[in-house]
């Protein structure tokens, strides 16, 4: 690749970067590298950027030892970074390997593994090497489940967990396009063999997006559903918000020289500690069936309570438990009604 063409890809990588940044430069950011072409074409473009900058660059490779091929990858991985200028390390999953939802057990082990060397860092930015066809991937897969709104916004650029902005720069590229920035500019890479295993979901989807990408019929067009999808959850989330606030009186311990009486309710919040949440079952009942599911969400995250946001399915049951008249339990928090009441209160 010539220095035009270099500097042409470096400048879109800079705006895609900055975007899933908020526009702030990261002094240490760290990159998850499994030693496939995206995340060592990501590892590459990091590495570009910050080439004048003062930042400090990690990388973490997490060998699971599915394979036997998995520690050769690593290696190689390491050799390859930190001739790149990255602090590499490798970090090995230990323990007995899962039976079943192997791809999301995994998955989760070591996004939990390199947040906490993040955290051991300083490291503020773990970035991920999803790209546009993983995007489009994740969009039919969730179609498939029968996902809403929210679903279809797909992958975000930046997300954040454990107080780490996980980013995605590489969003805007496809994958065809990260092959030719690794052939362009010299970059090797491993293929994961599994990648093609017809036991995971996922590549049974990818080749499913092939044949539909050869007969024309599968298009970047596609993600328009995942830009209107972000616009339509935004929207619902405002007027679940908005009801919240009318419709919500919260308990909550008192503050430091604060009466009880004075504290004993007040309309969203007054102090941290909150003991519970009251709303009128008949109102909450009015609201539709979309605003109720974002509503008990809104409420349950005041109890900080749970690490994840709840299924869908989960949150239907609990509200037609309610109009029965029966109490449930969700995200470490007691849901019931008596009175004409509904109330919220931690486990």
């Amino acid at each position: 690749m010539n220095k035009t063409n270099l500097t042409a890809l470096n400048n879109n990588f800079e705006t895609n970067l900055f975007k899933s940044t908020n526009n702030k430069l990261p002094k240490k950011i760290a990159v998850a590298v499994s030693g496939g072409a995206d995340s060592m074409a990501l590892a590459f473009l990091i590495a570009e950027f910050a080439k004048h900058l003062p930042i400090d660059l990690y990388a973490f490779t997490v060998d699971h030892g599915l394979r036997k091929a998995s520690k050769k990858e690593a290696e190689f991985a390491h050799k390859a970074l930190s001739e790149m200028g990255y602090i590499h390390e490798i970090i090995t999953l230990t323990g007995k390997a899962p039976t079943s939802k192997i791809e999301e057990t995994f998955r989760k082990k070591r996004y939990e593994l390199m947040l906490k060397r993040c955290k051991d860092l300083g490291v503020e930015y773990l970035a991920t090497a999803h790209h546009k066809d993983d995007q489009i991937e994740t969009l039919l897969m969730r179609f498939f489940k029968g996902t809403g709104a929210d679903g279809l916004c797909g992958i975000p650029s930046m997300r954040e967990e454990n107080d780490i902005k996980i980013i995605r720069p590489l969003l805007y590229l496809s994958k065809e396009e990260i092959i030719s920035i690794c052939k362009s500019n010299g970059i090797k890479w491993k293929e994961d063999k599994s990648n093609k295993s017809d036991k995971f979901e996922r590549n049974k989807i990818r080749k499913l997006c092939t044949e539909l990408k050869d007969k024309g019929i599968l298009t970047d067009e596609i993600l328009l559903a995942q830009t209107r999808a972000i616009d339509e959850s935004s929207a619902l989330q405002n007027i679940a918000e908005k009801s919240f606030k009318e419709l919500a009186s919260i308990n909550h311990s008192p503050l430091e020289g604060e009466s009880k009486s004075s504290a004993k309710q007040k309309r969203l919040g007054g102090g941290e500690k909150i003991t519970s949440l009251e709303l009128s079952k008949k109102e909450f009942l009015k609201l539709e069936k979309e605003i109720q599911i974002r509503f008990l969400q809104i409420a349950l995250d005041k109890f900080n309570a749970g690490k994840y946001a709840c299924k869908r399915k989960s949150v239907e049951i609990v509200i037609n438990k309610l109009k029965d008249n029966k109490g449930s339990t969700l995200r470490k928090c007691f849901i019931k009604t008596s009175r004409g009441k509904i109330k919220i209160s931690k486990e």
